[in-house]
């Protein structure tokens, strides 16, 4: 709140109401709608000290920011990318960001953990490469065709940075993975070319062997893709996981030992290969099996019993195979993605009650899916896990939610008023999207989290969230337009992405205390929301938070907040289109105004400044005294005049109108505590536009009473 101080003259105009202690702004809201984001669009730039190149950055949160624009004078730039921008860590930087720069060096700050694929992929200039030891994870081709790679690969042929197998490229025969490596980095050995956008697999016939040792934890990606020269490997007892096509196309590769500690394997981890063909050609049944994980599956058809001794089965196993029943009669703990992904002539599956997991899009378009029993301790079941399926179509036509051991999974072909069933400890994700036909619905006190889109484009018109919810996903009412009320739970932190986007009817919602963000686009296109109270607790609110909201007249913002996005300005807008987006829209032409509460010396004060944008209560100067915005119509803005910086006057005469900044402003109001400390204070003459005083109390505790202005200026012939 304002802090306040007693005056020596007290005038009390009542022309205008007493501000009670807040700052008052007015934003402009404006119409329009684009899904679209626009590439390389932040909330700002940050200019190096020797002003040779420009970083443009885009908050993720209130705390942190990512790198993802910059701007460089010449090829010989020294990239030092600060680790911290606005009081932001700098945890990130875009993919691909810097692809064929003509950058020198490079330095990433401690702050960065990951530096994601492409991202200095061709900066033929680039020799200088700092690399803090926080980086544990480095995407594909992060560093190709640079000259730091190149005198690397001169110095050892395998490149490392941080216990990370870097690139490999420049391997030939015979190859030792050193015991300090955890990771082997997405296409480490694969062979490619790049010839501008133009990108060409290649394959790698300099590879001859290649011996792990214990310590590995991971192949990557296409780690040995296309590395033809390569016969056999055996990979050790700490390999837990092995990506998708990791010795694709090793086509002479006919010996594989494979460890007994992988959980995560890819279906196609080894498609073209010689031990893949041969496996292959020995499966009398269609299951690739290797010690205790299956591979492959989709040749197979029929009725298909997966044995005891398989306790892992590879993502896309079976994927648009024929079987028609399926038999695990092993210990499997998750069914992985896509495992029976269209498999249209597949009716029934006796699943292993050991299992816990049906992963994403599993039984996605088995249309003749009937039979199958979930087991009980099957606790997490994926987007989409069953849509598709006969089976679900069955249990949904009866127009009740389906539930699978506390998971509600499908809700839609409900309508009306709809009560979730007791017990529900989980609403997946967008269960219940696009059913026009339920109204209301009732979620009991069991549940504790709603996924992504639970609830989006449907027909409902309230809804209250108890307080066992801790976690709403993003876009989980997006497109409610019939959406009046929410009452949100107590206990969750984030309102997530685009929650309450195009919910054009929500005139009422209630933030609750718990909540720290606000994320980006939250009340997007909530034309019919009037007022909003966000809670002091809130740190963050996110870009476009607000945005096309036409009736909005009120946002009360708490000193809490430290990071706002450009709440008004479309997502698809960069901030440096902001200026012109809004000259060529014309205030004139924007609806209605919404205006911002929010405390002296706080963050959005900052903000509003910063942005330029006309704001109630804002301080104004001048040489002799402060002026606060009472009213920034566009046509008749007006101020109120607050404080006398020389507190030594006898007498001050107001001006009619002041001009700052190339705006004219209407004095109409005086403060209550506009002449505190002028203790010598003999006479005021007011501004014309002033027509009325209420009342006036003077240092030594005399009264002077109010009367209509007379004429062009009213007059109080001493403060004693």
């Amino acid at each position: 709140m304002l802090k306040k101080t007693h005056c020596v003259c007290k005038v009390i105009l009542m022309l205008m109401i007493v501000l009670s202690g807040v700052w008052y702004y007015s934003v402009p809201c404006v119409k329009a709608y684009n899904d679209g984001v626009e590439d390389g669009s932040g909330d700002g730039w940050y200019k190096s000290e020797d002003g040779t190149y420009e970083l443009q950055y885009a908050n993720i949160n209130y705390k942190e920011c990512e790198i993802v624009g910059f701007s460089i004078e010449d090829e010989g730039t020294l990239l030092n990318i600060p680790s911290e921008i606005e009081g932001k860590k700098v945890t990130a930087i875009k993919a691909g960001l810097f692809s064929g720069a003509g950058i020198k060096s490079i330095t990433i700050p401690d702050t960065v953990t990951s530096i994601e694929y492409s991202t200095f992929l061709n900066c033929s200039n680039l020799e200088i490469v700092n690399i803090p030891e926080t980086v544990t994870s480095i995407g594909a081709k992060a560093f190709a065709g640079t000259k730091w790679l190149e005198n690397k690969q001169k110095e050892k042929q395998l490149v490392i940075l941080n216990n990370i197998l870097v690139d490999a490229t420049a391997c030939e025969g015979a190859v030792t993975i050193p015991s300090n490596i955890t990771a082997i980095c997405d296409e480490a050995f694969e062979m490619v070319s790049y010839e501008g956008d133009n990108y060409a697999e290649l394959e790698n016939t300099g590879l001859t062997s290649v011996t792990f040792n214990d310590g590995l934890k991971v192949i990557g990606r296409d780690a040995f893709k296309g590395c033809t020269s390569l016969t056999a490997v055996s990979i050790p007892e700490s390999v837990t996981e092995i990506n998708s096509g990791a010795f694709a196309g090793c086509v002479n590769l006919s010996s594989v030992s494979l460890s007994n500690s992988i959980t995560n394997i890819s279906a196609d981890a080894f498609a073209e290969t010689e031990w893949w063909a041969e496996k292959k050609k020995a499966s009398s049944n269609g299951l690739i099996i290797e010690k205790y994980i299956l591979f492959d599956g989709s040749s197979a058809s029929g009725d298909i019993t997966i044995p005891e001794e398989v306790t892992v089965i590879g993502a896309g196993a079976f994927s648009r195979g024929k079987v028609s029943s399926v038999t695990i009669a092993g210990d499997v703990t998750a069914i992985p993605e896509f495992t029976f992904f269209m498999c249209d002539q597949l009716t029934n599956v006796i699943l292993p009650e050991s299992l816990i997991s049906i992963e994403k899009d599993a039984f996605y378009g088995c249309k003749a899916l009937t039979g199958i029993t979930i087991p009980a301790a099957v606790t997490d079941i994926g987007d989409g896990a069953f849509d598709g399926t006969k089976w679900l179509e069955e249990l949904s036509s009866t127009g009740k939610p389906v539930v699978v051991n506390s998971i509600l999974i499908d809700g839609k072909n409900c309508s009306g008023s709809v009560v979730i069933p007791e017990g529900v400890t989980a609403i997946n994700n967008a269960v219940f999207s696009g059913n026009s036909e339920m109204t209301s619905l009732v979620i009991p006190d069991s549940v504790t989290e709603i996924g992504d889109g639970a609830f989006s484009h449907t027909a409902i018109t309230e809804i209250t969230i108890p307080d066992s919810v801790n976690y709403i996903g993003d876009e989980a009412f997006y497109g409610c337009k019939n959406l009046k009320r929410v009452k949100l739970p107590d206990g969750i932190t984030d309102i997530e992405s685009y929650m309450f986007w195009y919910c054009s009817s929500l005139e009422q919602i209630t933030i609750p205390k718990s909540a720290t963000n606000i994320g980006e686009g939250a009340f997007g296109a909530c034309g019919n929301l009037k007022d909003l109270v966000i809670p002091n607790g809130v740190k963050s609110i996110g870009r476009s938070a607000f945005v096309y909201c036409d009736n909005l007249k009120h946002i009360t913002i708490p000193p809490s907040v430290t990071y706002m996005g450009e709440i008004f300005l479309p997502e698809d807008i960069t901030t440096d289109e902001e200026e012109i987006y809004y000259e060529k829209l014309g205030y004139d032409k924007i609806p209605d105004d919404v205006t911002l509460y929010a405390e002296a010396g706080s963050y959005a004060e900052t903000w509003i400044r910063e942005h330029k944008i006309h704001v109630k209560g804002s301080i104004l100067t001048n040489e002799s005294a402060e002026y606060k915005v009472v009213s920034d119509n566009v046509n008749e803005p007006t101020v109120e005049y607050s404080d006398t910086k020389d507190k030594q006057l006898v007498k001050i005469t107001m001006p009619d109108s002041i001009t700052i900044d190339g705006i004219t402003y209407q004095v109409v109001r005086v403060g209550e505590y506009a002449f505190a400390e002028v203790s010598g204070l003999e006479e005021v003459v007011l501004s014309k536009e002033v027509k009325k005083v209420d009342e006036f109390q003077s240092s030594t505790g005399g009264e002077g009473k109010g009367e209509e202005a007379k004429n062009n200026y009213s007059r109080w012939d001493g403060c004693n």
